[in-house]
């Protein structure tokens, strides 16, 4: 699920996705500027990380950041927004697939149980 901010006449759009690493337990954070300049966290491990931008305004690059607040999950990843030198928003997102990793676990346990069983 995308949270979108609004910053002067821009939209800024935050978003979460579980990524192939790790049995999908691995979340990339992403910022969307405007629908069309995106910018997206790499795709590893790491406890805190951030994703630096800018937003043109006025002629000028603004400097931005996007700052992850741990403990991140598939189900709810915590972040900063900030903006210049002010932050303009902190919470949080749920990752766009989060049933990825809910439907990997109902498979193996089935799996398991079934092994089990039989």
């Amino acid at each position: 699920m995308k949270k979108i901010h609004n910053w002067k006449n821009h939209k800024i759009q935050v978003f979460s996705r579980a990524v192939a690493k790790h049995l999908w337990c691995t979340v990339s954070l992403g910022v969307v500027i405007d629908g069309n300049k995106m910018y997206q966290s790499p795709d590893s491990f790491r406890i805190k990380g951030s994703i630096k931008f800018e937003i043109e305004e006025d002629g000028n690059a603004i400097q931005c950041q996007l700052i992850s607040i741990p403990p991140s999950s598939v189900i709810y990843s915590r972040y900063k927004l900030v903006v210049g030198n002010s932050d303009i928003y902190q919470g949080g997102v749920r990752a766009e697939n989060w049933y990825i990793l809910y439907g990997l676990m109902t498979i193996l346990c089935v799996y398991f149980v079934s092994t089990v069983i039989t």
